[in-house]
């Protein structure tokens, strides 16, 4: 039987147990730490649009200056 919060692992306990060792874990964490889980998970994996739009233009930065040092590569080479 498959845990209940992943669906993708076989739960730990199947008759008497919800989730899997890993979910399990989580639930310990969030039962220890309450609100402090959510917190973290929010701030640390989930991205605002803001910080969405920084890291799209950070990456395309990256990509225009290595496309501009490629040009210049095969200019200079050129010559």
């Amino acid at each position: 039987m498959y845990c209940y919060l992943c669906r993708n692992e076989y739960r730990e306990k199947p008759i008497t147990g919800y989730f899997c060792i890993q979910c399990k874990r989580l639930q310990d964490l969030l039962n220890i730490y309450g609100e402090r889980v959510y917190n973290v998970c929010e701030e640390v994996l989930v991205r605002t649009e803001k910080q969405q739009d920084k890291k799209l233009h950070t990456e395309l930065k990256k990509e225009i200056e290595k496309k501009e040092y490629a040009l210049r590569s095969k200019i200079d080479k050129t010559k």
